[in-house]
C-alpha cells in the first residue's frame, strides 16, 4: 500500500508540495508525479486496463507485439520522418503509441508537481483525486544489487516530443506486461535504502471540492492545456476549461 497523506486545504497542499520538492536537489529530478482524477484508481498501464482479465502473459505479449507492428507499419503515414524513433527503439515507440492513444505498457508520470496536480484535479470533480510522488533515486542507482532486482523501472526520454517536453513527462514501465504496479512500486521501497536520501513515496489524497479551485490557481501559474498538449486542440481543451470554470462559478 501507497502512504497515504490526506490533504485539507489548499494552503496545506501548497505545503506539502513545496516541503517535496525540497527534498534533495529539485533540479536532480528527485520525484516525478502523477495525477490521477480518481483517488481509488489503482495504477494500471493502459494495455493493464484494455485486456480481458483472463489472458495470461503469454497472450498478453503476443497482443503487444501485434499492436507495434501495425502501429509501426502505417505511422509513416501520418508523422513526419523526424518524427519517428529508430527500429529498435522500443521504448520510444510505445510512447508514441501512447501519446496517440494506443494501449502499452507505459505509465505517465511529470517532474513537475503542478502538471501531476492539473491531471488530478481536471475532470471528475465529484471525486476525491490522488497526486502519487515517486521518489526516482532508486530508478537512477547505478548498483546492480539495486537494479537486478527490479522489475519495475522509469525512463527519461532523450528525445522528447513536444508535448512530451511541455508536460515534463517521464514514463514508467514493467519488464513483464501484466506485473502489479503497486506491489513493484513497495518491493522497491521497501527493500531499498537510497544513499543519504530517506524520502519515501505517497499518494495525497485531495478533496473532491477543492478540484474547481486548484485548477482557477493553476491556470494563474499558467499551468493549462494550452501550455501543455501544443497546438490548437490544447487551445480548444483550456477554453473548454475556462468554460466549466465559469459555469462552477455560476
Amino acid at each position: 500500500m501507497w502512504p497515504e497523506l490526506v490533504i485539507e486545504d489548499a494552503s496545506q497542499l501548497w505545503t506539502v508540495l513545496a516541503n517535496i520538492t525540497e527534498h534533495g536537489a529539485a533540479a536532480a529530478n528527485a520525484f516525478c508525479f502523477r495525477g490521477q482524477a480518481d483517488f481509488e484508481w489503482m495504477l494500471a498501464p493502459s494495455i493493464t486496463r484494455f485486456l480481458p482479465k483472463s489472458w495470461d502473459k503469454s497472450k498478453a505479449a503476443a497482443f503487444e507485439d501485434s499492436s507495434t507492428a501495425s502501429f509501426k507499419q502505417f505511422a509513416h503515414l501520418h508523422l513526419h520522418a523526424n518524427e519517428l524513433p529508430g527500429e529498435n527503439d522500443a521504448l520510444s515507440w510505445k510512447a508514441l503509441m501512447q501519446h496517440h492513444g494506443a494501449p502499452t505498457r507505459l505509465l505517465d508520470w511529470t517532474l513537475s508537481p503542478l502538471v501531476g496536480l492539473y491531471f488530478a484535479v481536471l475532470d471528475l470533480w465529484d471525486r476525491d483525486a490522488a497526486l502519487f510522488a515517486l521518489p526516482t533515486a532508486p530508478f537512477r542507482s547505478q548498483k546492480r544489487d539495486i537494479k537486478d532486482f527490479m522489475a519495475f523501472r522509469i525512463w527519461f526520454p532523450k528525445r522528447p516530443s513536444l508535448r512530451i517536453a511541455a508536460q515534463q513527462g517521464v514514463f514508467t514501465h514493467s519488464l513483464q506486461l501484466l506485473t502489479d504496479v503497486e506491489s513493484e512500486v513497495e518491493k522497491i521501497f521497501g527493500d531499498v535504502v537510497d544513499e543519504g536520501d530517506t524520502a519515501r513515496h505517497v499518494k495525497i489524497r485531495i478533496p473532491a471540492e477543492m478540484k474547481p479551485g486548484l485548477l482557477k490557481q493553476l491556470r494563474r501559474m499558467n499551468v493549462t492545456a494550452a501550455v501543455l498538449f501544443p497546438g490548437v486542440d490544447g487551445l480548444g481543451r483550456s477554453t473548454s476549461e475556462l468554460q466549466r470554470l465559469m459555469v462552477a462559478d455560476g
